[in-house]
């Protein structure tokens, strides 16, 4: 067992470092347009956005989807090729420890479609879905860069310290079930049902720092407590609910995660890894000083809870040209979430009946980042096919950007 959980360890770790800021935009129109997509999702793909747009008339079937997000809210290539080698002056410093907010993130959320099909108001797809979260505190870069100050407890904690990631696959249901008018307006609902077949976790359960200096000499004690399983399964719910306003502007809300949780039962383990040192002067550097140690046990469960998300979001529309806002918002950090809070702006325009172009903007708010997409396609008969480019922290693709995402989708409408 403690082969395999390091084995799930090393390969969370390694989705870590390599995915970030990953939103829920994964079809290739949902890159595009930074995730202002709530009220354009269509098909299969309104079970994961809102199931009220269930309610139009669109059969589809999903042929290819997939993408890919590297990034990080550091480092770019300019940053880099800038600092390496040099001298870091205060300024440059304090430039990095702003950039860092309160923590070094590495955060993403990859999936890839396995089914999905719409007919007539009832959707039902699959995805399996791969998240990882890593985070630093943004103090031991204040340490290592300007050092410490005497007499300072330093303390650390697994909010701004932790690693978590897991994989799993869901199969839902979604469906739009009742429409109604109310004062003259159309209103239209939906839900989504999702069983979660989880296959793989590993989470921060606990983690504490303390640093200090005195004139007793240093002192460093660390501690993490981390759970691995092999196996588990959960639910989760979204309720969805949007309103044609007037023939060029439609609004709508949803809310995700009501509940959302997977209980992990299988091979279930939890590790402590302990770390200290005590009154260390300069002269016993040359000594082995730093005390390690390793506890294993097992469990027998432990349940995974995903944060409320909700969405609001207002398209307009006219002739070829269509704007959208949506507004997302995770009520509770946790292990997705963290960045699920953001707001979206999205413009498609149709260069000719077959061929629309797509951009967007995305603010987090919850750190100073941002992400602009842009995209196109092709629309051939029942054939559609799509493409989305999205970059970090920059408006093109350039030695500034802090990373690059892609995306390819391919689907087949159904008359």
């Amino acid at each position: 067992m403690r082969l395999i959980n390091k084995l799930i360890f090393t390969i969370l770790l390694g989705i870590t470092t390599l995915f970030a800021y990953s939103l829920n935009a994964d079809s290739a129109a949902a890159v595009a347009l930074s995730g202002s997509y709530s009220l354009r999702a269509a098909g299969y793909e309104a079970n994961y956005w809102n199931p009220a747009t269930l309610y139009k008339p669109i059969n589809r079937l999903l042929l290819l989807n997939t993408n890919l997000d590297i990034g990080n809210n550091l480092l770019s290539t300019k940053r880099y090729n800038d600092l390496n080698g040099t001298f870091l002056t205060e300024a440059d410093k304090d430039r990095i420890l702003d950039d860092l907010a309160k923590s070094f993130r590495l955060e993403g959320n990859v999936t890839h479609n396995l089914l999905g099909f719409a007919y007539n108001r009832i959707a039902i797809s699959s995805k399996l879905h791969i998240n990882a979260q890593g985070k630093l505190s943004s103090r031991y870069f204040e340490l290592i860069m300007k050092g410490n100050e005497f007499d300072r407890q330093y303390s650390f904690d697994e909010s701004d310290t932790r690693l978590s990631g897991f994989a799993y696959l869901d199969l839902t249901f979604g469906v739009s079930p009742y429409s109604f008018e109310y004062k003259g307006v159309p209103i239209h609902t939906g839900l989504a049902l999702s069983y979660l077949r989880g296959l793989a976790s590993l989470t921060t359960e606990k983690y504490k720092g303390e640093f200090f200096v005195s004139n007793d000499g240093a002192m460093f004690d660390q501690e993490a407590v981390i759970n691995t399983s092999l196996g588990g399964s959960g639910f989760k719910a979204m309720l969805g609910a949007m309103s044609q306003i007037t023939p060029e502007l439609a609004v709508g809300l949803s809310l995700d995660n009501i509940p959302g949780y997977i209980k992990w039962d299988n091979e279930v383990e939890r590790r402590s890894y302990f770390a200290s040192a005590d009154s260390v002067y300069i002269a016993d550097l040359d000594e082995l000083i730093l005390h390690t140690d390793e506890v294993a046990e097992p469990l027998e469960s432990f349940t995974q809870r995903f944060p409320l998300i909700s969405r609001l979001s207002a398209i307009y529309q006219k002739d070829k040209l269509s704007l959208s806002l949506d507004w997302s918002h995770a009520y509770k950090q946790g292990m997705i979430g963290d960045n699920n809070s953001f707001l979206a702006l999205g413009a498609e325009y149709y260069l000719t009946r077959f061929i629309p172009f797509r951009c967007g903007v995305n603010i987090r708010t919850r750190d100073k980042g941002y992400s602009f997409s842009y995209g196109s396609g092709i629309e051939a008969g029942p054939f559609l096919f799509n493409y989305g480019i999205k970059t970090h922290n920059s408006i093109f693709l350039s030695p500034s950007s802090n990373g690059l995402g892609f995306a390819v989708t391919a689907e087949l409408d159904l008359y």
